[in-house]
């Protein structure tokens, strides 16, 4: 650095510095918090480019001590500037954390803890996308199952005189019943027999044509379905009708709409499946059961495993690591559940919706948790451990405490499982 009295770190002139807290400036740790008044006192013509803490041993810049502002990165949720940018911020800083070495390599510990701005973006994450994921899903079935509906509708009053001509070609020419008979008068009473009933299903399809036009007409439009669909999911019968509706032989009349929201996803599955028949009323819960127990595993391990680093006494000693470092690292950590609870759904919907099992086997929603949260949240503790929290043997120390956590976890759920049974 120049050895002019006024220059410094970042623009920070020497007798700034000197100042220290008196102008708002951080002069301690990031890490451990000791105090470095003493060594910026100790600065007369210049000041160096970084520093080590001789508390802690940990090395730094010093523009990250004196004037963290100018490195912060905006992108993050924290340090946007402006407050109307915060769910924009959200959005970049929730993308960012599916690479953590990338992440809390731009994070530094000098950074200020804004907590108010964390609990935001927790509580975003917690909203926002299983929100978005649920309207979604919801929306989408009550649309499809709504122009199934209509679909059926003009196949029905298409099929009549398709199947009235079929019906004709037999009464003229008869040759399914009684042609095998050996004796020519019972050929010829069955025969006789079967264009009588063939003439009572054309007499009866002639009169249901003249009943079907004009044909039925749903009246629950695509804007009702959806809305019902999202915000009565467990309503038990639809406000929509269908007019002009068969209620009774020869009378038309005034149903409701076949397809209750609760039965939603069942039609829409069956639907996709060819099927107008519905017999779950909530397959999402069923297939969800086999998902349950590997996330609430995983998910125990993620809330011990910050608490877990209080079982490495001479480590976080030796280091200096403060508590709100660590829990910097699990307010962060909270995309990790909320990304693979949405993607176990997309496997869900695949799964219901196309070929999805043929190639994958079956399983596959139990298996996305089982491997997709041990896998990201390892990575993204290591990289948290070794970037930010500056700790030795990053790998060993995730998998030794990933495994502890996975012990403790195993053992609550055995316990509140025995709890449970009586």
């Amino acid at each position: 650095m120049p050895s002019d009295h006024g220059s410094g770190v970042g623009g920070l002139r020497i007798g700034d510095a000197h100042s220290g807290d008196e102008n708002g400036l951080g002069t301690t740790c990031p890490r451990c918090g000791y105090d470095l008044r003493g060594v910026v006192a100790a600065w007369r013509e210049s000041c160096p480019l970084s520093g080590t803490c001789a508390e802690c041993g940990l090395t730094f810049d010093w523009e990250y001590i004196l004037r963290p502002d100018r490195l912060t990165p905006h992108w993050c949720v924290e340090f946007v500037p402006r407050r109307r940018d915060v769910p924009w911020a959200a959005a970049k800083t929730l993308l960012r954390s599916f690479w953590p070495w990338g992440f809390w390599k731009r994070m530094n510990m000098a950074f200020p803890l804004r907590w108010r701005r964390l609990a935001i973006y927790m509580l975003l994450l917690l909203i926002v996308p299983l929100a978005v994921m649920y309207v979604g899903v919801r929306a989408s079935a009550a649309v499809y199952v709504r122009w199934q509906q209509q679909q059926q509708i003009v196949q029905m009053q298409q099929s009549i005189p398709a199947q009235i001509a079929q019906m004709q070609a037999v009464v003229i020419q008869p040759r399914h019943v009684g042609v095998n008979a050996v004796i020519p008068s019972l050929r010829i009473a069955a025969m006789f027999d079967l264009q009588q009933q063939v003439s009572q299903r054309i007499a009866m399809l002639q009169r249901q044509q003249q009943l079907s036009t004009p044909p039925p007409t749903i009246e629950h439009s695509y804007a009702a379905a959806i809305y019902e669909a999202v915000f009565t999911p467990f309503a038990k019968q639809s406000s929509g009708s269908i007019n002009g509706w068969q209620v009774a032989p020869g009378t038309r009349g005034r149903v409701r709409y076949f397809v209750s929201p609760s039965e939603l996803l069942a039609a829409a599955i069956d639907a996709a499946g060819g099927s107008t028949t519905y017999y779950r009323p909530s397959p999402f819960l069923d297939e969800m059961e086999d998902a349950a127990g590997p996330m609430a595993m995983w998910l125990g391990v993620l809330v011990f495993m910050p608490l877990s680093l209080a079982l490495l006494p001479v480590s976080r000693k030796r280091a200096k690591v403060r508590w709100s470092h660590i829990a910097r690292v699990a307010a962060y950590s909270i995309f990790i559940p909320i990304t693979i609870a949405c993607a176990t759904i997309v496997v869900w919907l695949l799964e219901e919706f196309t070929s999805f099992t043929d190639w994958a086997g079956g399983g596959a929603i139990m298996l996305v948790p089982l491997f997709g949260m041990p896998l990201l949240g390892a990575c993204w503790w290591a990289a948290a451990i070794r970037r930010y929290l500056r700790l030795p043997h990053a790998e060993a120390v995730t998998v030794l405490l990933g495994l502890l956590c996975l012990l403790t976890t195993g053992a609550a759920m055995f316990w509140i499982g025995q709890a449970l049974a009586g």
